[in-house]
């Protein structure tokens, strides 16, 4: 074994430790309750029993990603969530290696930006969530793409299709691979090419439409998403114009857009017209919408692979003059050995942190008193509450947005959060029996004035109802502070 294969062996190690590592999402319980429904049912399609405000058909455009994830959680519980998380990633980067070895980098250059990409993926891979399919499916159509431009072999376009009906199924992120399709198809018409070959390109793309309209909800999944997909979500932060962020959302940013300034000067500003049309729209797009940083990164990856892999010289000690070592192959395997158990142990946890749900202890008390009836909820808790205790309870909101609710119900809820005298009285016209929120935000003191009395407080939440009751107050002055981790409490 070479030094040079050892230090690899021992980054691709720090890598896969930091990868293993999953956070909850607060959609998470939410995912695996509902496909746990849809396998039980053995139906595409179910009807929402866990809101008592829906006021929408669920038009579930994640159904097929929620399958996947209860059937990994029945498996082997959150071990299996995260598992699924990984396998998304290893192929995620083994298509960028792949990718990136076509031009025979040396293997530090190599390395180094596979890490760099990988990074940026985690941006938005850190937590178990349908994104994760996106990201997978993206980097498969950009390997289609790329690989049509090296080989000309039109042939495997005919995966672009299926690639987009199983897309279309589970997530709504096929929106940007089929822009992105359009995009590098546009760009090939307008070269040199035969009418045949032009015909046979906008058969592909067409083809690749139509395959979406493969779903349950049919058709109806166009207009549903034309209706509710836009720059502007102000009460999701992912959905935020990244400026508005805080400074850390830059550098998911920054990474792409550093490496493509990069290949461009690299390459003398002679980049492929359809490959930069490609990186240029993405990175206009993820500064609107900063959850697209990571679609930005691989396509950055794939698409200028060219410039920033290839024509690098080798060092000679790369290829022939670095001894090996022999000390090195034991010292890898007790590396190896001390580090597996600690991957495996991330690996098999998922910790309950950002964002921050109930206490535990609030839980607890929920289900030891039995509360049961309609709960207007803290919007992020929703499917908390759903996985805990639907359907004895049933929220007023959650996770699910727009797919259930309409503009005006949620809007309604963001205004009563914030105390606005037009919404305090929401609780009343919705016919709530609890209200279960952060005891931090603006609207508990004046409910305490509008009739409603805490039964539990804690450090992180309060559940309230209204101010004859015959439930006993808890009050905590602090909560157990041991790590939580999913599905809780």
């Amino acid at each position: 074994m070479t030094a040079t294969t050892f230090v690899r062996c021992i980054l691709f190690l720090t890598l896969a430790a930091g990868l293993a590592r999953a956070g909850a999402d607060a959609d998470l319980w939410g995912h695996v309750r509902f496909g746990q429904e849809l396998l039980a049912s053995q139906r595409l399609v179910i009807t929402d029993t866990h809101s008592f405000t829906s006021d929408k058909p669920w038009i579930n455009h994640e159904w097929l990603a929620e399958v996947a994830m209860a059937s990994a959680f029945a498996l082997l519980g959150p071990l299996g969530l995260n598992l699924l998380r990984l396998a998304c990633l290893a192929i995620i980067a083994a298509l960028i290696w792949r990718r990136l070895s076509a031009f025979n980098p040396p293997a530090r250059v190599l390395d180094a930006l596979l890490v760099v990409a990988m990074l940026g993926v985690h941006s938005r891979a850190a937590q178990v969530r349908p994104q994760l399919f996106s990201l997978l499916l993206f980097s498969v159509m950009l390997t289609i793409l790329t690989d049509v431009d090296r080989r000309g072999d039109r042939r495997v376009m005919l995966l672009i299709a299926p690639l987009m009906a199983l897309w279309a199924n589970l997530h709504g992120g096929w929106i940007v691979g089929l822009e992105c399709l359009v995009t590098w198809a546009g760009c090939k018409l307008l070269e040199r090419a035969t009418s045949r070959d032009r015909i046979t390109l906008v058969a592909f793309v067409v083809s690749a439409v139509l395959a979406t309209v493969l779903n349950p909800h049919g058709v109806g999944l166009w207009w549903f998403l034309l209706d509710t997909v836009r720059v502007s979500r102000p009460y999701i932060e992912e959905w935020q114009p990244i400026y508005r962020l805080q400074g850390w959302a830059w550098l998911f940013w920054l990474l792409p857009a550093s490496l493509a300034v990069f290949a461009a000067a690299r390459s003398k500003f002679r980049l492929e017209p359809r490959y930069a049309l490609v990186v240029l729209l993405l990175a206009v797009t993820s500064l609107l919408v900063s959850r697209l940083d990571a679609f930005f990164t691989l396509a950055v990856a794939f698409l200028f692979a060219e410039p920033l892999a290839a024509n690098r010289p080798h060092r000679i000690s790369d290829a022939h003059a670095e001894r090996r070592i022999q000390r090195l192959r034991p010292a890898l395997a007790c590396v190896v050995i001390v580090v597996l158990p600690f991957v495996a142990s991330r690996a098999a946890r998922i910790p309950i942190g950002h964002p921050p749900m109930p206490e535990r202890e609030a839980a607890e008390f929920v289900a030891h008193t039995g509360l049961h009836g309609r709960v207007l909820v803290w919007f992020d808790w929703g499917e908390y509450v759903i996985w805990h205790f639907s359907p004895q309870l049933r929220v007023s909101i959650d996770g699910r947005r727009e797919t259930v609710y309409s503009d005006q119900l949620i809007a309604s809820h963001m205004a009563f959060y914030l105390g606005d005298a037009t919404a305090i009285d929401l609780p009343t016209r919705i016919a709530a029996d609890y209200i279960w929120v952060p005891k931090w935000i603006p609207v508990v003191a004046k409910l305490r004035d509008h009739g409603w009395a805490p039964v539990f407080e804690g450090p992180q939440s309060i559940i309230m109802a209204p101010g004859r009751t015959d439930t006993h107050r808890l009050t905590l002055a602090s909560a157990d502070a041991k790590i939580r981790v999913f599905p809780g409490p």
